[in-house]
């Protein structure tokens, strides 16, 4: 997602690169991780954007499903005459006057991103607590509406970043039949079916999303693309980018993303000059640095790409996929004491099951080994 899974700062164009990420496509040679030790299946390297698997990243990216309205309707004088007070408990907002529900969402909404999605659900159930006892309408119709749409979708969110996804995916199926024209549920949920790799469903109803939501969103586009991407269908997928390029040129996440399509391809000139595009139009986010600091491993750019990787680290330095990613680019520069590191705060962040836990853990053991190797000889 998304950060426009936020709606995206005023683009700007860029001058031409200063530098290009190969000279010659044909010559650049790929990098195979760990094929001088061991032979070993390994996950690709490229970082999904958003990498909606990590917590972290879903809160880092949130604000395209929810801050444009925020920010529309908390500057909106005609809310606020019929909108009910609501007091909260937030001792850094003891200096404002007693906020308006839509206040109290946003202040619920940045409770979330900071990862307290229990003092969010707190708020969000006190605002749908006033506004039950204030119902002059069918669920239904309320849920079309502002303020409602906004507290369920936060709701939705909260519920999703504890896992209880059966419950948000229900709310969201609601938002979605009630307000068909709101871009944002058709954002979450299909981001949500990406993640659980049931690019099917995603395609569907970002599919539905396109066709019904006013105005589109570029962050529905994406998604299609990242779902034709999960089902192996990399031409839909680039069909997919350039039709929201046509409606949004200038939109960082679909320059990325075809950057992304472009290395799947094997486009790596291309794709590189699409990632290092994005990357300097926002060199801190961390996914486009990620993305970036790849393609430059890629053409063997290795300096370069230990710089952006660093960047990358600085802007999101929980993501355990950014120190695996940073340990293949130390390994290829020959500094394995830094790579070791990397690998081990990798295993210190990382769950069990990610797909490349085992062989990173087989790696230090085999490292450690030639080590003791050395020193006994």
């Amino acid at each position: 997602m998304i950060k426009s899974f936020k709606v995206y700062m005023i683009l700007i164009f860029i001058q031409i690169f200063t530098f290009s990420c190969v000279s010659k496509e044909e010559n650049v040679e790929s990098f195979q991780f760990g094929s001088s030790i061991l032979n070993l299946p390994f996950q690709e390297s490229i970082l999904v954007y958003p990498d909606s698997t990590q917590p972290e990243q879903r809160m880092i990216f949130a604000e395209k499903f929810i801050t444009p309205d925020v920010t529309k309707y908390l500057n909106s004088k005609e809310i606020e005459n019929n909108n009910s007070k609501i007091q909260i408990d937030d001792s850094s907002q003891n200096n404002l006057k007693t906020p308006t529900i839509i206040e109290v969402i946003a202040f619920a909404f940045q409770d979330l991103k900071r990862g307290d999605s229990q003092k969010s659900v707190e708020k969000i159930n006190n605002v749908l607590n006033i506004l039950e006892k204030n119902r002059s309408k069918t669920l239904s119709e309320d849920l079309a509406l502002s303020p409602y749409r906004e507290a369920y979708l936060v709701l939705a969110l909260s519920l999703l970043h504890d896992g209880n996804n059966s419950d948000a995916v229900a709310i969201l199926e609601k938002l979605i039949l009630a307000s068909a024209f709101w871009a944002q549920p058709y954002i979450v949920l299909s981001d949500y079916y990406l993640e659980q790799g049931a690019f099917e469903l995603a395609k569907i109803v970002a599919l539905k999303g396109i066709d019904f939501a006013e105005p589109t969103h570029p962050s529905l586009y994406v998604s299609l693309a990242r779902a034709y991407r999960g089902k192996k269908n990399l031409i839909q997928a680039r069909q997919a980018i350039n039709r929201g390029r046509i409606l949004f040129p200038n939109n960082n996440e679909l320059i990325s993303w075809m950057g992304v399509i472009e290395f799947d391809e094997k486009n790596y000139l291309k794709g590189c000059q699409l990632l290092q595009q994005a990357f300097e139009l926002d060199n801190s986010n961390s996914s486009l640095a990620h993305n970036y600091a790849v393609c430059l491993l890629q053409s063997n750019q290795l300096d370069q790409a230990n710089k952006i990787m660093q960047i990358a680290i600085a802007s999101n330095p929980s993501n355990p996929k950014l120190y695996y990613t940073n340990g293949i680019i130390e390994e290829a520069r020959k500094h394995f004491f830094a790579a070791q590191k990397s690998w081990q705060t990798f295993l210190s962040l990382a769950k069990q099951d990610d797909a490349n836990y085992k062989l990173i853990k087989f790696k230090l053991s085999q490292m450690s080994y030639l080590e003791r190797s050395k020193e006994e000889e």
